[in-house]
């Protein structure tokens, strides 16, 4: 008798090992929201006056220029380790993600930055439709040029190279899962939207999904990639801006 409840014991103990051995072979890992749309800061009303628009507006800092950085991404960003805040068509990362404070500390270092600052909550619309509303929170910080730096990140099948926005985890099928990082930036005039140069960088790596037990293992290989996309960016970054120094910040003055 006692051993038929023993044996019963077990089967109901096992019964909830089971379980969880199957639930997490069925877990899935959502990968992260799109890249804010830069390109739109080149458009106009129409696409004949778009080289119009591009002409007639003009660069109004002075260097050395107070900066504001800020990283933008698609409406509704939402990642394993931060989310975007604000509706319409961008969402900012108030987090620092990808960035770490060496590289804050690495552009204050730059010659022509004469402040570097960063965009809140309190100094944000609820609703981001256009780099203009971004232009007009940094303008309250007496900013002269923001920095907006978005990344777009994608997890590719390399079978069949079809975009991944789900992944299975666990004991499930395999699948060789490579991820493409491209991190892309701006700098924007804040009083007048003159664009004076962009830069971008890119890394990708590769990996099998039956590696990621979990999704915090799946979303480390993400971080991994962003990482070195925005160190690669970082560069290119401090070569953009020497340029933009050396032909627009001739003879300025300190403001």
């Amino acid at each position: 008798m006692l051993t038929r409840f023993l044996h019963a014991g077990r089967c109901r103990l096992a019964l909830p090992l089971l379980l969880v051995v199957v639930l997490t072979g069925c877990s899935t890992y959502v990968t992260p929201g799109g890249p804010a749309p830069l390109n739109a800061v080149f458009r106009a009303a129409g696409a004949d006056s778009q080289a119009k628009a591009g002409f007639e507006r003009k660069p109004a800092a002075r260097f050395p220029a107070h900066l504001v950085a800020t990283r933008v991404q698609a409406a509704g960003y939402r990642s394993y380790s931060s989310h975007g805040y604000g509706s319409g068509k961008y969402s900012v990362v108030t987090v620092r993600d990808v960035e770490s404070a060496a590289d804050y500390q690495r552009i204050t270092g730059w010659k022509g930055v004469a402040q570097l600052g960063t965009l809140n909550r309190m100094l944000l619309p609820e609703r981001i439709e256009s780099v203009d509303d971004l232009r007009g929170a940094a303008a309250q910080l007496q900013a002269d040029i923001v920095l907006l730096y978005t990344v777009d990140t994608q997890f590719i099948d390399r079978n069949s190279s079809a975009l991944l926005t789900t992944i299975s985890l666990g004991f499930g099928p395999t699948r060789e899962v490579q991820i493409n990082c491209t991190a892309s930036a701006l700098f924007v005039d804040v009083r007048t939207g003159f664009v004076y140069g962009a830069a971008e960088a890119s890394s990708s790596q590769g990996d099998v999904s039956s590696v990621w037990r979990s999704a915090s293992a799946a979303d480390e290989a993400r971080q991994a990639a962003e990482k070195a996309a925005f160190r690669k960016l970082m560069d290119e970054l401090e070569a953009t801006w020497a340029g933009i120094v050396n032909r627009y910040g001739q003879g300025s003055a300190p403001p």
